[in-house]
């Protein structure tokens, strides 16, 4: 998690906007910054405005509701703040914003009164993922960062200044910052509810055996008398009942009797309906009977039927297959002439094809090659001619420009000139030669000896100056080596030291994780665990460590571990290629290389002395040189002239020649053009002048083009010649079954004939009028079969009844009556009901007495259980209960206080590798056991790793240990989130001037592994130290404001 951007406005001193963005390159360049200011200014205001942005909550003002904070943190007589910061997990970009204002009364009046903080959260890379919930938002900021507002406070806002107060407080104090600083007050909570429990079980045990007391239950007499009464009353209620089943039958029998008349009467009625419509059904009964006589000769008949219809189909198909022949008949002639014509078509244009290839291969084809020949030749003359031109056109050019040529001159002209210009020349440079020899021949050679004599003096000089250059190279070099061989000495010194505080570490942090190990062996059965279940260890029904698990050391540890092997190896690696050896070689022969190059500097001196005398006559050679010189020029310029008349006539008569050439060349390529064009109009008398590839291609296309018309009359022709034979065949096949099924119609009819005639049918379509169809035979049946069905069901239905009233008449008393049955019967109803509420009333007193019994024994299983669990929790309040939470608390300090010392000293060896914290040893009789486990002590690495407290530590040594464990602490609590950005708020005030040096010298190599830091304090060595500045300045009347970094060089 890294902070990029704090913005904020009207932030307590702070008035108006301001923005302090960490992105820019004076940040990014220099990780360490100051921010200064007087006391008062406020530049904790800042700190505030990141944790108010995004958690909604500030150091100073503890757990003040919205409104209040809000109150508290905006400036005076202004009208908004807000707080906003920009920050990145993971690559990723997020905002967090907290702001508020003051309502308006009217429109000029203002409210005392501030309104209700809103926060925003934004994606920065992804716009849909935004909140402007409260709660949304702290939710988000938690979730990103992996850290509550406390956890931050721990990890961010670096609490040096808290662990210089524990180093120098006493046990008790010691345990209450400890408990602040790392966030273990849980434990006192923890420690705090067992004893609570144990008080609330002792109650919970007093209660159930008062509540025991309030059951109450009947004595055995008094359970006894109620049980007898109650068998009397059962007795009397059967008694009741039996003389009721005596009257209730004989009521029933009245009652039916009376029902059975009434439904006798209705089943008379439905017989005469039944009657009338079996007399208007006798018309449809005949029809039904004649279609059932041909059941007689029925499957005889059907097959009769089916043949007459298989006759009509055939005659149908007949017909059709008929005219389809006569139409397959009429394409058939048609195809075969189409056919005919096309293979006569493709025989012509055979003949006319081979003879149209014998003539282009013949004539042709070699007409075309020569062609191409010739064009290519004359194209490669064509192009020398345009060579010679272009080329002739740059020499006139040049001549004209050099000589003020004029073409018109003749070849001979030019030759004569050519050669008299080349005798003269000739006679130039022998005089030349003859002059010099001369003139100049004797002083020439003297002066060319002094000259080489002055070049050998100035050459032994430019030695002397590189021996000087090289042997200060070799001096720089030297001095550069040796601070190296001092320096890597030195390295390798804290080289070995380094490994020997690594091992330590590793040695520690081994310790720590065989600690975790032993702790994370309950992690599985805590797991097990179920809310409202007893825990099989404390009896605790609650277990707050499975939604609130203690802090994982145990992964973190082991990172740490192997990141100390890994550091270790780095460090013996370091260790093998330190080769202070090889530097001091390479010094040896560096200082042999300076003697001989002394050596030869003087050599060279000593040489260039006796050269001295010769140098003063050297400006007297010069001035003799100078004036032979001016001789030679003037002869040179003379033959000069006459060079340039030679090159003159030379260039003239080279254009000429060209000229000629290019004559020649353009006859050539007139007679090649004759040529070219008299083949082309040979080749354009073949074929209007087509290429024989084209003219043999369209021949060939042609030719598919008619074979494949051919093909495919002849593939037509043939299909309908097949389809006519097939249509053929079919006919054939159709008449054939058509006499056959005729034949069988005609012999079934013979036999059938004289059946039907016996079943009273006169002809064959006599039979066809009165068969009937499938579904009216089947509607007359069901109706025929409903009208018997119910005229039987009628009969019997009302023969039944008039029986059962007859034997229901014989089975009466005589005199009896249905209203005197029923008078006796509510007296006994009466008697019954009575009973019955005694009975109830004496049922209830029983059942209560069976309901109080079961509460009486459950109460019972439950105290045995509430006993079993006050002694759990008895023994837990015993082990880490206590009223003040003292006891577990302590405990749970001191397992903290041994990883965070573990953390802190992998710090430590990166600030001063001479300290390493450690947890003092508990010794008996000295102390008490829980102040002991709150004690540290230093190891001196350069004093025998003797053990000293850390009393003994002075301010400056005092503060490293105390900004380790701060590190610690941010390490431990932000877990497995990697923290890019640290302030640390004052601390500084205290050390002396190499302490400060020593502090920051440690900060900058924090800085150096990616991490922002920035220190809050008003210390002037700071301000010199720390190029990297925010002011908070004072502008009066309680308002500040912040001058944003400048560097200072």
């Amino acid at each position: 998690m890294k902070i990029l951007k704090i913005k904020l406005k009207n932030i307590q001193s702070l008035q108006g906007e301001h923005e302090i963005d960490f992105t820019k390159p004076y940040f990014a360049d220099n990780g360490l910054f100051l921010i200064t200011g007087d006391t008062g200014s406020g530049k904790t205001s800042i700190l505030d405005a990141i944790t108010l942005a995004l958690y909604s909550r500030t150091t100073r003002h503890g757990n003040e509701t919205s409104e209040g904070l809000a109150e508290n943190i905006m400036s005076r007589n202004t009208t908004d703040c807000y707080a906003e910061v920009t920050f990145e997990v993971n690559g990723k970009r997020y905002s967090s914003r907290w702001d508020t204002d003051r309502s308006f009364r009217g429109k000029i009046a203002l409210e005392n009164k501030v309104k209700t903080p809103a926060m925003f959260f934004q994606n920065l890379d992804n716009q849909e993922d935004n909140e402007s919930k409260k709660s949304s938002v702290l939710k988000k900021v938690e979730e990103l960062t992996k850290l509550d507002y406390e956890q931050f406070l721990r990890s961010v806002m670096l609490a040096q200044g808290d662990f210089t107060k524990f180093l120098r407080s006493k046990p008790a104090e010691r345990a209450e910052l400890l408990e602040k600083m790392t966030g273990t007050d849980i434990y006192r909570e923890i420690s705090k509810q067992a004893h609570q429990r144990n008080e609330h079980e002792k109650k919970q045990l007093e209660n159930l055996k008062n509540k025991i007391q309030e059951i109450s239950l009947f004595s055995a007499p008094e359970l006894e008398q109620i049980k007898n009464e109650d068998l009397k009353l059962k007795n009397e209620l059967v008694e009741i009942e039996n003389n009721l089943k005596a009257i209730t039958p004989q009521l029933q029998n009245l009652e039916m009797l009376k029902r059975l008349e009434k439904e006798i009467l209705e089943y008379q009625e439905r017989l005469k309906v039944l009657e009338s419509e079996e007399k208007a059904f006798e018309t449809k009964a005949e029809a039904l009977f004649w279609h059932e006589k041909t059941h007689v000769f029925q499957s005889e008949w059907q097959a009769l039927q089916k043949l007459g219809k298989e006759i009509k189909s055939a005659e149908s198909e007949q017909e059709s297959l008929e005219n389809q022949q006569t139409e397959l008949q009429t394409q058939f002639v048609s195809y075969q002439q189409i056919y005919e014509n096309q293979k006569q078509e493709l025989e012509n244009y055979l003949a006319f094809k081979q003879k149209q290839e014998t003539i282009i291969q013949e004539e042709l084809i070699p007409l075309e090659v020569m062609l191409i020949e010739k064009n290519k030749t004359f194209e490669n003359e064509e192009n020398k001619f345009f060579k010679l031109k272009e080329n002739y056109k740059h020499l006139l050019t040049e001549i004209q420009q050099e000589f003020e040529y004029e073409p018109a001159k003749s070849v001979e002209k030019c030759e004569e000139n050519l050669k008299s210009t080349q005798k003269q020349l000739k006679e130039v440079i022998e005089n030349l030669k003859i002059n010099k020899k001369e003139l100049w021949q004797t002083k020439f050679e003297e002066a060319q000896s002094k000259y080489l004599l002055f070049k050998e003096l100035e050459l032994r000089s430019q030695n002397i100056k590189n021996f000087e250059e090289e042997l200060s190279i070799e001096k720089e070099t030297f001095e550069r080596e040796k601070e190296a061989f001092l320096q890597s000495e030195q390295d390798l010194q804290r080289i070995k030291t380094t490994i020997e505080t690594t091992k330590q570490t590793i040695l520690d942090l081994e310790r720590l994780i065989r600690q975790a190990i032993l702790i994370k062996n309950y992690e599985i059965e805590r797991n097990a665990l179920k809310e409202g279940e007893n825990c099989p260890l404390c009896g605790a029904t609650h277990h707050p460590y499975i939604t609130h698990p203690p802090q994982n050391m145990l992964s973190d540890d082991e990172k740490r571990l192997d990141l100390a092997k890994s550091q270790l190896q780095d460090l013996e690696r370091q260790e093998r290629q330190n080769q202070t050896q090889v530097l001091a070689n390479t010094l040896d022969n560096r200082e042999k290389n300076i003697q001989q190059i002394n050596v030869k500097i003087k050599s060279v001196f000593q040489e260039f002395e006796k050269q001295n005398i010769v140098i003063e006559s050297i400006p007297n050679i010069i001035l003799e040189l100078q004036a032979l010189m001016q001789q030679c020029k003037q002869e040179l310029e003379n033959y000069k002239n006459l060079e340039n008349t030679f090159r003159k006539l030379e260039k003239q008569l080279k254009l000429v020649e060209k000229e000629q050439e290019i004559w020649v060349q353009k006859s050539q390529n007139e007679a090649f053009k004759q040529e070219v064009d008299a083949l082309e109009a040979q080749k354009q008398s073949f074929f209007d002048g087509k290429s024989s590839q084209v003219i043999l291609k369209e021949i060939k296309n042609t030719f598919d083009e008619i074979e494949t018309q051919e093909k495919r009359a002849f593939l037509e022709f043939q299909q309908l010649q097949n389809e006519l034979h097939k249509t053929n065949l079919i006919l054939e096949n159709t008449l054939k079954i058509k006499d056959t099924k005729q034949k069988e119609s005609d012999e079934l009819w013979r036999v059938l004939k004289p059946i039907i005639q016996q079943q009273g049918f006169a002809s064959r379509e006599d039979v066809e009028s009165k068969i009937l169809s499938q579904e009216i035979q089947e509607a007359y049946k069901q109706e025929q079969n409903r009208l018997l069905r119910n005229t039987i069901e009628v009969n019997s239905v009302l023969e039944s009844k008039q029986k059962q009233s007859k034997e229901l008449l014989e089975g009466l008393a005589e005199g009896i009556s249905e209203n005197s049955l029923k008078q006796e019967m509510e007296i006994l109803k009466q008697k019954q009901s009575a009973k019955n509420q005694k009975l109830g009333e004496i049922n209830q007193q029983l059942k209560t007495q069976e309901i109080n019994s079961k509460k009486y024994q459950d109460q019972e299983t439950l105290i045995i259980k509430q006993t079993e669990i006050c002694e759990r929790w008895k023994k837990l309040d015993k082990i880490i209960g206590s009223s003040d939470g003292k006891k577990f608390s302590e405990f749970a300090q001191s397992l903290t206080l041994q990883r965070l010392v573990g953390l802190a000293n992998i710090h430590l060896s990166r600030l001063n590798r001479r300290y390493i914290i450690r947890k003092a040893e508990a010794l008996e009789n000295t102390k008490k056991i829980e102040e002991q486990a709150l004690e540290l002590e230093i190891i001196d690495r350069e004093q025998a790793d003797a053990i000293r407290p850390v009393e003994s530590l002075s301010g400056g040594e005092s503060f490293l240990v105390s900004l380790a464990l701060a590190l610690g602490l941010s390490d431990l609590a932000s877990k497995n989130v990697k923290i890019d950005s640290l302030f640390i708020d004052e601390g500084f005030g205290t050390l002396d001037p190499n302490t400060l040096d020593m502090a920051i010298d440690a900060l900058e190599a924090l800085q150096n592994t990616g991490k922002t830091i920035g220190i809050i304090s008003h210390v002037d060595a700071l301000k010199e130290r720390v190029k990297l500045q925010i002011k908070v300045e004072k502008k009066g009347g309680g308002v500040s404001t912040l001058k944003l970094p400048k560097i200072r060089h």
